[in-house]
């Protein structure tokens, strides 16, 4: 096997950096998403709400991590399964990409990858629907959190 594969990407480096650390973010999670997309039409990997991962955040370093190492690990934080999903609503049919929201806390730049689900627009308001990750690994079972996932996901206006 491959030794890892680590990039060292400076970002956020002052306020004129911004547009274009955001930028190199979502180029990032694009490129694992697809990362991700490979592995899953080489082998079957289980759904990632019946995997038995679990949501940690990282402290320090982030490792992005693909699918094959968060089962490893048996967890991930919020960009490693928010590309795992998309991977996996990508080979569904469905259109999702990896959606990033940033904040500054006392001059530091910080985010959290989310998932956005594309539909046809039918008001501006109805573009996408923002999927959170973060039942997962709230101290139930993944197959319970992979449940209340379901059952509190809003509805589209086409589902009955």
């Amino acid at each position: 096997m491959m030794q890892p594969v680590v990039f060292k990407v400076k970002l956020f480096c002052d306020d004129g950096d911004r547009l274009r650390s955001q930028q190199a973010l979502l180029w990032m999670l694009e490129a694992l998403c697809k990362i991700n997309e490979g592995h899953l039409a080489e082998r079957p990997y289980p759904p990632l709400y019946e995997s038995g991962v679990r949501y940690q955040r990282e402290n320090g370093t982030e490792e992005w991590l693909d699918i094959p190492s968060v089962i490893e690990a048996g967890w991930g934080d919020c960009e490693d399964l928010a590309c795992w999903r998309v991977a996996e609503l990508r080979k569904q049919g469905h259109r999702a990409g990896p959606y990033v929201r940033f904040r500054n806390i006392d001059g530091v730049f910080h985010y959290h990858a989310l998932v956005m689900r594309y539909r046809p627009v039918l008001k501006r308001s109805e573009a996408g629907l923002i999927e959170h990750l973060l039942p997962v690994g709230f101290g139930r079972s993944e197959s319970r959190a992979g449940q209340w996932f379901r059952q509190h996901r809003p509805k589209s206006k086409t589902t009955k």
